[in-house]
């Protein structure tokens, strides 16, 4: 199988990169042999002859989901929406005949008071209110996914995520930080922790892609590990693991508060139906692999 990621140096990429086995690979990114450079270029610049030779094309970039993140907004809605609509269409005028995989996330769904798990039929039809870009040009690209499913001559895998998590994520996300701060042994200025939450191992995600039973999948499927817990929780679970004093978590003295979007969770009854076999990293698992 014949395999391309655009967006080939993100995180989830890399991890892609790491299952791949018997089967060719080209990755394009800013800083690669195939270049995909936005913004003075973007997926207009692909070669669409060359893609349509691939079985397998993954778009895995994007932007703003990072905290203190530095992208514009400007570049934010294009790499997470009008790139990938603009390569949806390409490939659809093409007509490609393989497969393409992108991604939504559950930061979609918004600030709500139900505290229950969305499906896909109900994050696609929520009109909660969304307190960044990030979270609007996700929902706009599935909303636009949603709207052309039925028109594409391909299979179309969209993959609504979770936080996904594992080494090799930008160090200024929540585990590495609290990784560092453990192993030095400094007190942890945090949140309240009282936002619910889902994590999914990147391996989990690369797997689940890499697998024969996605290969013949076509529509929106809800991807997480379904477990559903606090962040205190998680970060009491990993303070644990790592043998720090409990008493220096120093819950709510941050200068940033809990406030938006204090519950998210997946359904996940879809994709149990199609994979019932597979088998999640737990995630005191997965953060043994920070200590």
């Amino acid at each position: 199988m014949k395999i391309a990621i655009i967006g080939s140096n993100s995180f989830l990429a890399q991890s892609i990169r790491k299952h791949v086995s018997n089967h060719k690979l080209i990755g394009f990114a800013r800083k690669s042999e195939w270049p995909f450079d936005y913004p003075s270029h973007g997926v207009e610049s692909l070669n669409i002859n060359l893609l349509l030779d691939f079985d397998l094309i993954i778009y895995c970039a994007g932007a703003g989901i990072q905290p203190n993140h530095s992208e514009s907004e400007k570049t934010i809605e294009a790499l997470n929406f009008e790139q990938p609509k603009q390569l949806i269409n390409h490939l659809q005028r093409a007509n490609f005949k393989g497969q393409l995989i992108t991604f939504g996330s559950y930061f979609e769904i918004g600030n709500t008071d139900q505290k229950k798990p969305f499906t896909e039929t109900e994050l696609i039809a929520s009109y909660n209110s969304l307190p960044n870009i990030y979270c609007k040009s996700k929902k706009k690209l599935t909303k636009h996914i949603s709207e052309q499913l039925s028109k594409s001559s391909f299979n179309h895998l969209h993959l609504i995520l979770t936080n996904i998590y594992g080494v090799g994520e930008n160090e200024s996300r929540l585990f590495p930080y609290l990784a560092r701060s453990f192993k030095a042994g400094q007190e942890v200025s945090l949140t309240s922790g009282e936002q619910v939450r889902q994590f999914t191992h990147v391996d989990d995600v690369a797997k689940f892609i890499l697998s024969s039973k996605s290969r013949s999948l076509n529509g929106i499927l809800n991807f997480t590990n379904p477990e559903s817990t606090s962040v205190r929780s998680v970060i009491e679970t990993f303070a644990k693991l790592m043998d720090y004093p409990k008493e220096k978590l120093k819950f709510d003295t941050a200068n940033r508060k809990d406030t938006s979007m204090e519950f998210l969770a997946l359904n996940t009854s879809k994709l149990k139906h199609i994979t019932p076999d597979f088998e999640f990293v737990t995630l005191e698992v997965g953060l043994t692999e920070y200590i």
